[in-house]
């Protein structure tokens, strides 16, 4: 079996290279306060779309399904837990069947989110230490690890597009995206999905790009009033 891989940001692998038979793989994420108070709720889920970039459904704490296809672990409620490289630390994660995946998924977009954020007055610079990994479940072996590096650009932002696997040629790779956004809850991040895959054009433009065009820009002092 191939040594662990270090992605950075807009890097993909075929996972098939890391793992003989891609069977189980469970989909890791940790993160650390940068600021006491309140807690640190941050949800990690995963977006279903079709072959086609159709939303299909999506596994997250509103969704928690455990079947053949997905294990929800459950949702942490306060974070901080997580240690870099530690599976049994990560603060959240979902279980991946891709043995038993209906042949029409097509994308699953790993993405998180800050629950209430906006009431909490926290965005992403106020987390550190965030991360995700990909372990096989069989063997237990840590095959990719993603660390997301702090950012100006996190300002202001609330959600982030961590990941997502697609197939490729009919096998499934694996790419960091790493892009953050101003969103209010899960919800909305699906709804940008959905706009990101709904043409081509859009489809081939990077996250940052797209989000770069499309996300509106915040009006004078809304910001401010809510994270002052």
């Amino acid at each position: 079996m191939a040594e662990k891989i270090r992605l950075v940001k807009s890097q993909s692998i075929r996972l098939t290279k890391l793992v003989k038979e891609l069977q189980k793989v469970m989909c890791g994420m940790g993160w650390k306060p940068s600021k006491s108070g309140h807690t640190w709720d941050l949800d990690q889920s995963i977006v279903v779309l079709d072959n086609d970039g159709r939303y299909v459904k999506q596994i997250s704490y509103r969704d928690p399904e455990r079947s053949n296809e997905f294990f929800y672990h459950g949702d942490d409620l306060t974070g901080g837990g997580g240690k870099k490289g530690k599976k049994n630390e990560d603060d959240e994660q979902i279980d991946i069947n891709f043995e038993q995946l209906d042949p029409s998924y097509g994308r699953l977009i790993v993405i998180m989110n800050i629950y209430e954020a906006y009431n909490k007055h926290q965005d992403l610079s106020m987390v550190r230490d965030a991360y995700i990994h990909l372990y096989d479940v069989n063997t237990q072996k840590e095959l990719v690890e993603y660390s997301i590096e702090n950012s100006s650009k996190f300002e202001e932002k609330t959600g982030m597009f961590v990941g997502e696997f697609y197939k490729n040629g009919g096998e499934w790779e694996f790419a960091a995206i790493g892009e953050p956004a101003r969103v209010r809850n899960i919800s909305e991040m699906v709804e940008i999905i959905k706009k990101k895959y709904s043409s081509t054009a859009t489809m081939n433009q990077s996250w940052e790009e797209f989000l770069n065009s499309s996300e509106p820009a915040p009006k004078k002092g809304f910001f401010s009033r809510l994270f002052g």
